[in-house]
């Protein structure tokens, strides 16, 4: 890579960790991660994670049919849940979600143009969100934008 390749590439993580920063400050999360939907083979790539062990980057993951898939991806709506028994429901990881103490969870789709890019997913302890955090997460779509286009 050119010295200018290198100096871009710092910048691009850079700000990538500067989206994620302002993410932590607005709303608590225990797990965050960046997936990259593929729209053509219904599926999604992680991106990012805050736990490379149980959530490794560059999984790919095919999406189920399912209620969450529904809202999410073909809504393109935001998903909370607050218990294991609605994460449940439409995860099939449900029990290493529950094994690392976790129980809530929020997806906010990513969107540009109509085109659904990815998802933020936040999860946390029991109870954890509601609208309000939600919503927080949702404001930063701008900024997940720009870091979804960056990624191939």
């Amino acid at each position: 890579m050119s010295n200018y390749g290198t100096r871009i590439k710092l910048l691009e993580d850079a700000f990538f960790e500067k989206v994620i920063n302002v993410c932590k400050t607005r709303v608590h999360f225990k797990l965050l991660t960046l997936m990259k939907y593929d729209a053509k083979n219904n599926r999604a790539r992680r991106i990012y994670t805050t736990d490379n062990i149980n959530y490794p980057i560059g999984n790919y993951k095919t999406l189920p049919d399912n209620q969450w898939t529904s809202q999410v991806i073909v809504q393109q709506k935001s998903f909370i849940a607050n218990n294991i028994s609605e994460i449940k429901k439409v995860f099939f990881d449900y029990q290493l979600i529950s094994d690392m103490g976790l129980a809530s969870v929020i997806n906010v789709p990513i969107v540009s143009e109509g085109v659904l890019l990815g998802v933020v997913n936040l999860l946390h302890v029991k109870d954890s969100y509601n609208l309000v955090s939600c919503r927080k997460v949702e404001r930063l779509s701008p900024w997940f934008t720009l870091l979804f286009k960056q990624v191939n």
